[in-house]
């Protein structure tokens, strides 16, 4: 009986040697947000995204009175058909809409959060972007 115990406590991980290692992908039109220095794949696609950096954040805050809206300046790298691309995303302040931009046919439609608030200081590691990858 312990045999069979020890063999069962090994199928789970028979699985993932016969079914491969989970894989962080993306079907076009899903919806997948990223933190700083995370990867997708997008599925069918020889398309990878990695989050690299926010470069600049001046949203006007919620809760502040701006004479200009800001933006926020998104660094991505893309590997597209094995060659990468540094790509930078602009998602305007003022507003938490979605923001839209294209590569290489392709839109990409994309939401850095938090927005800024007053009085408080978003590190690196709280950005987290939305983003959904259509033709």
């Amino acid at each position: 009986m312990s045999r069979l115990k020890y063999l069962l406590a090994l199928v789970p991980l028979l699985l993932v040697f016969v079914t491969g290692c989970p894989s962080n992908q993306a079907d076009l039109g899903e919806s997948f947000t990223l933190a700083i220095g995370e990867s997708i794949g997008i599925s069918g696609e020889d398309m990878t995204i990695k989050f690299v950096e926010v470069t600049s954040d001046s949203r006007c805050p919620e809760g502040a009175q701006c004479i200009v809206a800001g933006e926020a300046r998104i660094k991505l790298t893309i590997t597209y058909e094995g060659q990468d691309s540094t790509v930078t995303l602009v998602q305007s302040g003022g507003t938490t809409n979605p923001a839209t931009d294209t590569f290489e046919g392709y839109s990409l439609t994309f939401n850095l959060k938090p927005y800024p608030q007053v009085d408080e200081e978003i590190s690196d590691d709280e950005y987290m972007l939305t983003m959904t990858v259509s033709k």
